[in-house]
């Protein structure tokens, strides 16, 4: 009997043994579970973000107008110029400096009213983001002279070189 018991003992133990193995890899499997759902959702979150870049990138690269980087704002503003002095008007000056969002620039001419207007309508240069800012025309010895401030805007904010 004593033989009996040692064995069922023995037996007890071994079974105590496997259950706290069992228990152990169970929990070893619920927390790998876990981080596994979690690491699910973070990649979610990050295809989410990197989708919505992509659409926002491609929604702006297919609109006609978009910032340009700060070397383009540079020829920008150099066909602006090769546009005025196209539409036979006289540069009387011409400055810029850096903004948050890009170049401002400032320029000064003069022509014939039917060529200002024709330049003014025309303002811009391809496919670049260039805004108005300010406009103020008059008549000088019968010549309109024009001063034009616009902002070329630029990728990358103030940040970035310009």
């Amino acid at each position: 009997m004593a033989g009996i018991l040692d064995k069922i003992r023995g037996l007890a133990a071994v079974l105590g043994i496997l259950g706290v193995a069992l228990i152990a890899m169970t929990g070893y499997t619920i927390h790998t579970f876990h981080s596994q759902l979690e690491r699910q959702g973070q990649i979610a979150v990050m295809t989410h973000t990197i989708e919505d870049w992509q659409e926002k990138a491609d929604r702006l690269n297919s609109e006609k107008l978009r910032p340009v980087t700060a070397e383009q704002a540079k020829e920008v503003k150099s066909r602006i110029i090769f546009a005025a002095q196209g539409n036979q008007l006289n540069l009387l000056g011409s400055s810029d400096h850096a903004e948050e969002n890009g170049r401002l620039c400032e320029l000064n001419v003069s022509g014939d009213w039917g060529n200002m207007v024709n330049f003014l309508k025309n303002f811009g240069s391809g496919d670049a983001l260039v805004g108005i800012k300010g406009l103020a025309m008059n008549m000088e010895k019968g010549k309109i002279q024009a001063h034009v401030v616009y902002e070329i805007y630029t990728k990358g904010g103030a940040g970035s070189e310009r």
